[in-house]
């Protein structure tokens, strides 16, 4: 049903699992002390613990995914790679590729990083001996590949979009008429203080400065994987049907979630290679370390705030149950600022219902009290508040953003085919109550 408090100890054990995973991948190739502070720095990012939106509080699958390819790379790139390893980290990719869409994506990557990670070593293996290494977890994903396919086709369709049907050059040229809005909004989701906090403002500089520690020949298949892994969901933006603002703030850190583990990495062996800029001189290191330290104070400083503030609001705000209306009688009040942005006005919508929007206050999100289809209340089939870093961008005055959407879906029904109507019901702190409606044509996918 609705109610995922049952399940949500299985997602937020995969943090732990997450931890121990960066610990030791990063120890093994950039040591200890880079390890240590590079999992400090993890654990203490909102977007990987207290974020319902593909972190560790939330149900979302880019936590785990995130934990299945990062083991599946940690394996196949390295000095060495046996049949057993090989076996073990094509497990691993395949259920990254059955986890979400996007993992079959990244499984494919991760064999291709392996492939360049061979042809890299030093001695360089001959053909046949790559392929032999390779060929167990290439066989898995494969395996996972096909039974994708057959349990795709018995799963009601999820609002999936086919952007094969897209990837033309007409429509990437203009597609990149997008792409400023396309970066706003990536750059006011990476530097969301409440997510992500300064880390992605220190993340360029620090791979300028540790470049030595990056650009070193084992490093390199990181390098590309997480390059293609970025740019991929870019394309996807530019050519996308929906909603781009909407798209890149619900979509884009929980992208970030999932290749956590090569891109923290990158960090890790960047940071190696500032420390040991001060082991020559007993003062450079003092400083340096003094500096780092200070600023792990302030960055862990912040992260308490945004946890504690984290845990008030989803105690007492309904973060992904479905609404169950309200008894409470009051004016409708045209002030209360909220929106419902899908489905537009005389939209038609083929498959099932996305009703997504946001609701906020200036002292914080709104809540959905309930949502009617043609005036009656009707169980949805997920619900969840999500971050509207657009909105903060657009309306500053309401603040911070992180739960100001909503995306509630409701499951097609053969009876449900014509005109509808949807309502959402939105309620403030004080009590106010404002219906908002939208027309649609509902239709069988």
């Amino acid at each position: 049903g609705a109610d995922d408090r049952l399940i949500r100890p299985v997602y937020a054990a995969f943090f732990p699992v997450f931890l121990v995973l960066l610990a030791h991948g990063i120890k093994r190739r950039a040591g200890s002390l880079a390890a240590a502070l590079t999992v400090l720095i993890a654990a203490t990012l909102t977007q990987f613990s207290f974020d319902p939106g593909g972190g560790a509080a939330g149900t979302y699958c880019d936590l785990p995914l995130a934990c299945l390819f990062g083991a599946g790379l940690l394996l196949l790139i390295g000095p060495t790679l046996t049949t057993a390893e090989s076996l073990l980290a094509g497990l691993f990719l395949g259920g990254a590729a059955l986890t979400k869409t996007e993992g079959f994506g990244l499984a494919a990557l991760g064999l291709l990083g392996a492939a360049v990670g061979a042809v890299l070593r030093v001695p360089r293996p001959g053909l046949r001996t790559i392929i032999r290494a390779l060929s167990p977890a290439s066989a898995v994903v494969a395996l996972a590949a096909i039974l994708l396919a057959s349990w795709r086709a018995g799963i009601h369709d999820r609002l999936s979009i086919n952007y094969g049907t897209y990837l033309h050059w007409p429509i990437l040229a203009r597609g990149i008429n997008r792409l400023p809005a396309v970066m706003v909004t990536i750059g006011s989701t990476m530097t969301a203080p409440t997510q992500w906090g300064g880390f992605w403002f220190g993340f360029p500089v620090l791979l300028l400065v540790g470049w030595r520690g990056v650009f070193r020949r084992e490093m390199l298949p990181w390098l590309l994987v997480s390059v293609l892994a970025t740019t991929i969901p870019l394309l996807a933006y530019l050519v996308t049907p929906e909603d781009v603002t909407w798209l890149v703030s619900t979509t884009w850190s929980r992208f970030l979630v999932q290749l956590a583990v090569p891109l923290l990495l990158l960090a890790a062996c960047a940071l190696s290679a500032v420390l040991p800029m001060g082991a020559a001189v007993e003062r450079r290191f003092a400083t340096v370390g003094a500096v780092l330290s200070v600023l792990l104070l302030i960055l862990l400083g912040s992260r308490v705030f945004a946890m504690s503030r984290a845990l008030r609001v989803a105690r007492s705000l309904n973060l992904t149950r479905c609404p169950e209306g309200t008894s409470v009688q009051a004016r409708n009040d045209d002030g209360l600022a909220a929106s419902i942005d899908v489905p537009s006005e005389n939209a038609e919508v083929a498959g099932d219902l996305l009703v997504s929007g946001w609701a906020q206050e200036e002292g914080g999100p709104s809540e959905i009290s309930e949502v009617q289809i043609d005036g009656l209340r009707r169980a949805c089939n997920r619900f969840g508040r999500v971050a509207r870093l657009d909105v903060a961008l657009v309306l500053p005055r309401l603040g911070i953003c992180d739960f100001a959407g909503y995306e509630a879906q409701f499951v097609f029904r053969p009876e449900d085919a014509g005109r509808r109507e949807i309502s959402v019901q939105f309620r403030s702190f004080d009590g106010r109550l404002r219906w908002l409606r939208r027309s649609f044509s509902w239709k069988a996918r």
